[in-house]
């Protein structure tokens, strides 16, 4: 009984926190694309061209090396709907934050342009990453066994870097290609809970199940790693001496991810539901394995469900194209305008493979997930305050709208992706000699959100987190480039 009650829960938490990446896809390589808005296709002019578009780098002459630093800050509330409409089931019934947490994300690269219109490239960036902490569930008192459940029982932490090699040829004067190879490292780590309904585990045991003992949490917590590949192509054409256009994609293979689960399921104290137990088995109503499983439902202790180190899946990344322009409207003003569609659809139906119990028998099931495609617009503003033989400063301004690809069926809060999003940034660029100091800073308007009715497996588990979530969020990127 106790293994299908957290199957569903398995899967859910197995791939929701890698979704998380997905979800909240980070933007943050090279601080002048950034500052940009991310518009930054049609420009591609630095070492950050290895991801946004590799074409670009067709157009750096000798070497061009530099790094960035982003320092990421969301911020998430959620105030859950009352768990099955009534609030004795654990779940918190006030207005809930996430531990407030900054991410430091470090990128750089190189790239060398020669003489014959060749350039090579190196770079190491995070495409997807972030997390979050939560406190959302503590044990009711006279529940039972509760003194070591966590104190942050939702706790999710993602990275995937990028090694990311390009080339690009100059065709012509006014136009290059591109293209780019890498190696992808994904590095998971999450803890959640869910509640199963014991009354939905087995009706028999319904009439003895009285609250706060008719239902006990499991709480489990993934850790893995996995590799992949990615690539990146792109093209560029100088229209004329004002206007360039450019077309750029990444792409992902799966990630083959393996780690370990542990699920430790936390039953609540029912003496009186134990002694009726024991009389029903002494009066030959039950037998004895079938008293051992029942009266554990109602034993007050923990007791671990699933210990495996060797689960695995496969996780998508999703494939995304870009099309901008730059448009150099007088001497001193650039505009630049992207709009770019990722694949978020691939988060559809997914596999998990080798998931047992204690025993060993097989707990094979599938995800489904039923995310959507997704458009972001970008927009950016360069203005040249001063420029001289060996110093330049440029102001700039940047915007971009993302929308949110999680449906209500399967949100939750480890991803805190929860509506569509408008960035705002401002920043700088300073260029003395070979060196260049870039930075800037973002701040995001996110909608509430209201997301109503709990969606629940046969056994009570809840698949999403229904509520109003409210997100704030601002970055500071900082970056340093050398050419010579």
């Amino acid at each position: 009984m106790v293994k299908k009650a957290i199957v569903t829960f398995i899967l859910l938490t197995f791939l929701t926190a890698t979704a998380m990446a997905g979800g909240v896809a980070v933007t943050a390589y090279g601080v002048r694309a950034v500052n940009l808005g991310g518009a930054y296709r049609a420009l591609s002019n630095d070492w950050s061209g290895a991801y946004w578009n590799p074409a670009g780098l067709a157009f750096v002459k000798g070497w061009n090396v530099g790094l960035s630093t982003s320092f990421i800050t969301p911020t998430a509330k959620l105030t859950l709907q009352p768990y099955e409409g009534h609030r004795f089931f654990g779940y918190t019934d006030k207005e809930a934050q996430s531990v407030p947490k900054t991410f430091i994300i470090p990128n750089a690269g190189f790239v060398y342009g020669m003489d014959n219109g060749l350039s090579i490239g190196f770079g190491v960036f995070v495409p997807f990453g972030l997390g979050a902490t939560w406190d959302l569930y503590n044990p009711l008192p006279g529940f039972g066994v509760n003194a070591d459940f966590p104190e942050n029982d939702n706790v999710s932490d993602l990275a995937v870097l990028d090694f990311h090699a390009t080339a690009a040829y100059q065709l012509s004067d006014r136009f290059s290609v591109g293209v780019g190879f890498g190696l992808t490292h994904m590095s998971i780590s999450i803890e959640q809970t869910v509640i199963t309904q014991i009354a939905m585990l087995n009706p028999l045991l319904g009439p003895l199940a009285n609250a706060p003992s008719d239902h006990f949490p499991t709480q489990q917590k993934l850790e893995g790693s996995g590799t992949g590949f990615s690539a990146t192509f792109g093209a560029m054409w100088k229209a004329s001496d004002k206007l360039t256009i450019g077309l750029a994609g990444r792409w992902y293979s799966d990630v083959k991810l393996t780690g370990s689960v542990l699920a430790e399921a936390y039953f609540p104290s029912n003496p009186k539901a134990v002694q009726i137990l024991t009389a029903m088995k002494d009066a030959g109503q039950l037998d004895p394995a079938t008293y051992q499983q029942a009266a554990m439902l109602f034993s007050g202790t923990k007791q671990k469900v699933v210990d495996d180190g060797d689960v695995e899946a496969s996780v998508p990344f999703p494939v995304n194209l870009g099309i901008g322009i730059a448009y150099q409207a007088t001497e001193k003003l650039l505009v630049a305008f992207d709009a770019e569609w990722t694949q978020w659809s691939s988060w559809d139906v997914i596999q998990i493979k080798n998931l047992t119990d204690l025993q060993g028998n097989p707990m094979d099931a599938e995800l489904v997930e039923n995310w959507s495609d997704g458009i972001r617009y970008n927009v950016g503003l360069e203005y040249n305050v001063m420029k001289t033989e060996d110093r330049q400063l440029d102001l700039r301004l940047g915007y971009y709208f993302d929308p949110s690809p999680i449906p209500p069926e399967t949100i939750t809060p480890s991803i805190p992706d929860a509506n569509k999003k408008h960035s705002f940034i401002v920043g700088f660029g300073y260029g003395l000699g070979k060196l260049q100091l870039d930075a800037s800073f973002s701040y995001f308007i996110v909608p509430d959100r209201e997301v109503t009715g709990w969606v629940l497996d046969e056994t009570g588990g809840n698949e999403n987190f229904p509520g109003t979530y409210k997100i704030n969020a601002f970055e500071f990127h900082v970056g340093l480039g050398y050419s010579f």
